[in-house]
């Protein structure tokens, strides 16, 4: 690091693992955003021992195989995965104040090509039980190294009230209810999100037809591959 750089933040490795980085050291004293995205990484496997890489990385038979660069702004030989994602509540999602107004960031962070932010409507002077049905829709091309991170801002102050990390490979389809986290990673009693996700591989979302809004990308039907 530079030395001016002393607050011992970590950087994103998700940069470094897309690339085939095998070890990557971050400051463990820091519980920031980005050693959030670790805790997720290696909560797939209970965090007992190492993760292995996507297989486009190492197998001979991927079509991308020793050709994938995650830079890449053409990276058709990998399937993509469509996602509906509605936020549709929440529950003490601001502990130290329920009359805040609150919103909830929605974050991919992943390859360059999957990386994707928004923010839900503002739900007026109420943290308790806030409401607010709004659904997303993404596209995931390397869910392997997808994570999507929730952050729950107060709209008054802009401050972060609580967040989570979640690797998109363990997300389910359906509804369910998310346990929030607080800045250091440890998670809130009470606090949650009330979310339901579908999931479309290499097709046109259903809800397309009904008139919701939808990826430009979405408009080209992709080939899939051998």
């Amino acid at each position: 690091p530079t030395g001016m750089r002393i607050d011992s933040s970590n950087f994103n490795p998700v940069t470094m693992w897309s690339v085939g980085i095998q070890m990557a050291a971050l400051n463990y004293q820091t519980s920031d955003a980005n050693m959030a995205l670790h805790k997720a990484f290696f909560s797939q496997n209970n965090g007992c021992g190492y993760i292995l890489k996507p297989s486009v990385m190492w197998s001979p038979s991927h079509i991308l195989h020793r050709r994938f660069n995650p830079a890449s702004k053409d990276l058709e030989g990998l399937h993509s995965t469509f996602i509906e994602l509605t936020i549709i509540s929440g529950q003490y999602v601001c502990q130290q104040d329920y009359t805040a107004s609150p919103v909830v960031e929605v974050e991919v962070v992943g390859i360059p090509k999957d990386c994707f932010k928004s923010k839900t409507k503002m739900c007026q002077r109420n943290a308790l039980n806030p409401i607010w049905e709004d659904t997303f829709e993404i596209e995931i091309r390397l869910i392997e190294l997808a994570f999507l991170r929730f952050t729950i801002l107060d709209i008054a102050t802009n401050m972060a009230t609580s967040q989570r990390v979640i690797p998109l490979k363990q997300l389910r389809a359906g509804y369910r209810n998310l346990s929030l986290h607080n800045q250091q990673d440890q998670e809130l009693p009470l606090s949650s999100l009330f979310i339901c996700s579908q999931f479309h591989r290499d097709s046109t979302p259903r809800h397309q037809e009904d008139g919701l809004p939808s990826l430009e990308s979405l408009q080209k039907k992709r080939m899939s591959f051998l």
